[in-house]
């Protein structure tokens, strides 16, 4: 395989120019800079000239099923401009759909004005259950009809950690903030069978591996969307019967101390396979940058400059119950992974308080701080000097950047997602999709963390009306950028033996058009808006050695 540059995230050689493999064993042979004429003899050249070439991206946060099902079962709002908008959608799918609920997803209230009400859905869908998810995952939005299914009336209490929206006067307006309260709801339309699992997770296995996703780490469902322990039989099935594509890191989110239980007994049911291995758990500790429910330490701002009262956001756990949990968890699986959302800064201090406890009871574990929007000097340190990961998502910047800063405020906003910051600090940071939240192709996420600060700036200028020039400067390199979804990576799902372009590894690989990622340093933010060049910066991604998708000329 020969290209214009190979980035090999292998220190002892980075780079080169021809990639080596044997087509029988799927492993790599040799990567070299030139091919003496007795090489080249014995080997098929095929020559994809002035294109790039990486290790497979490791997607470290990808909510692999969800987005499936949504692919393949729902009715995607994410380009809905307006509320007529998503309610034209909902009546065109409503009148196709076989399901007795309406569902939806990629609902964006940053694009469409303000969040639509269960009077709105209504207009839709008055005799049939509408539940529509928000882009973030930690907000939906329902119909009348869904909340008197569900029992929801003006006097039904808040439950834990979740909050019902409300008129003045008390009356439910369908908004339901945070799984708590989504449960109550989600608990009552009818489950997906393992069949509809298995379909969702092949279709889009195959719309990843068109953008260069070679593994995932999968971290379930968000609460009662996902049937976890038939999650866990799907993919089993899959695996055994070698229709996994994708590389799936299972981890298993855990909502309580006695929902711990159950999933330690479900993680006993995954059989690992080539394809298939589980990774450990994920817990949520904290809620939504976007409705301003994350834990922070200073109450959250809205449109940039003003305060959002008192509002610092909610945890979603006991302090001293999460500690007893991660306990029981690491009690029973030593060797694996916790993974915990910590958007919030308050949520993050908190988390490396009981991070650095466990760490002196089970110094071998691994954990991972998922999101860590705006973390203080100090937590940084902490979270270097604890062996933390970070799994990161700087596309958030292109789909929902200026929702996030208008409610962090300018304090916040210059710690948002300072990537390069935390590698100059030693820390190991991962990119990722977190989709279905964000469209999962990695571009949007390479692009992003290189030029982050200008992306940034250039919210920032726009919430405050000003003309400021804003050069596009690169933060970091694209050779940085691409370690994030791989080398990096690699240690976010615990696995040190998948991506370095190297003698004995697999031949998993990614052929790019540099060509058009070239046009995207030019121009990063238009860049990210043409589906043109989205949809062909992939030329072919191969797994052991063999090709898995090819872009049609």
């Amino acid at each position: 395989m020969k290209a214009k540059i190979i980035y090999t995230m292998d220190p002892e050689k980075p780079y080169g120019k021809y990639l080596l493999f044997n087509e029988t064993t799927g492993n790599i042979e040799k990567v070299l800079d030139t091919l003496s004429n007795s090489e080249l003899s014995n080997v098929e050249v095929i020559d994809y000239g002035d294109y790039l070439i990486t290790p497979g991206i490791i997607d470290s946060h990808n909510h692999l099923l969800m987005m499936g099902l949504h692919y393949t079962f729902m009715v995607n709002l994410s380009d809905a401009h307006n509320i007529d908008d998503i309610i034209q959608k909902l009546r065109e799918f409503s009148g196709k759909a076989e399901f007795p609920w309406i569902l939806g997803y990629g609902l964006y209230e940053g694009r469409i004005g303000r969040l639509p009400t269960r009077w709105d859905l209504d207009k839709a869908a008055s005799d049939k259950p509408v539940f529509i998810m928000h882009t973030s995952g930690h907000y939906a939005v329902c119909n009348s009809k869904a909340l008197e299914i569900a029992g929801i009336t003006k006097s039904t209490q808040d439950p834990p950690g979740g909050l019902i929206g409300r008129e003045p006067d008390g009356t439910p307006n369908g908004i339901l903030y945070e799984p708590a309260a989504m449960d109550l709801v989600r608990r009552y339309i009818p489950q997906f069978t393992v069949n509809h699992y298995k379909e969702a997770i092949l279709k889009i296995q195959d719309e990843y591996l068109k953008t260069g996703i070679t593994t995932v780490k999968d971290p379930g469902g968000t609460g009662g969307d996902i049937d976890e322990e038939l999650r866990i039989r799907a993919l089993n099935e899959l695996s055994e019967n070698n229709m996994l594509k994708v590389l799936v890191k299972i981890c298993l989110p855990v909502f309580s101390y006695e929902d711990a239980k159950r999933k330690v007994t479900i993680a006993r049911m995954i059989r690992e396979g080539e394809k298939l291995t589980f990774l450990g758990f994920k817990i949520f500790m904290d809620g939504s940058g976007l409705a301003r429910t994350a834990w922070m330490r200073d109450p959250w701002n809205k449109n940039f400059t003003e305060i959002d009262d008192d509002n610092r956001g909610i945890p979603t756990w006991n302090l001293e119950e999460l500690r007893k949990t991660i306990d029981y968890l690491l009690s029973e699986f030593p060797n694996k992974m916790i993974c915990i959302h910590t958007i919030g800064d308050k949520a993050v201090e908190e988390a490396l308080n009981i991070i650095e406890d466990m760490k002196m009871k089970y110094p071998n574990v691994s954990f991972t701080l998922i999101h860590v929007y705006a973390p203080t000097s100090r937590d940084i340190e902490r979270i270097r000097e604890n062996g933390v990961m970070i799994e990161t998502q700087t596309g958030f910047m292109h789909f929902l950047g200026k929702l996030i800063i208008s409610n962090l405020g300018l304090i916040r906003t210059n710690r948002f997602m300072n990537i390069r910051n935390y590698l100059e600090q030693g820390i190991i940071v991962c990119n990722s999709s977190d989709s279905d939240v964000i469209n999962h192709n990695p571009i949007y996420g390479l692009i992003t963390s290189i030029y982050r600060t200008y992306y940034v700036n250039s919210i920032v200028n726009t919430l405050m009306n000003t003309h400021e020039m804003n050069p596009a400067l690169c933060d970091i390199s694209l050779y940085d950028a691409f370690k994030l979804y791989t080398l990096n990576a690699q240690r976010c799902v615990h696995d040190n033996s998948i991506v370095a372009l190297k003698p004995g590894n697999k031949a998993d690989f990614v052929v790019w058009d540099l060509n058009l990622l070239m046009r995207c340093f030019e121009d990063p933010i238009n860049c990210l808006s043409n589906d043109n060049i989205i949809k062909n910066l992939v030329i072919a991604t191969y797994i052991n050695g063999k090709i898995m998708h090819k872009r049609v000329a």
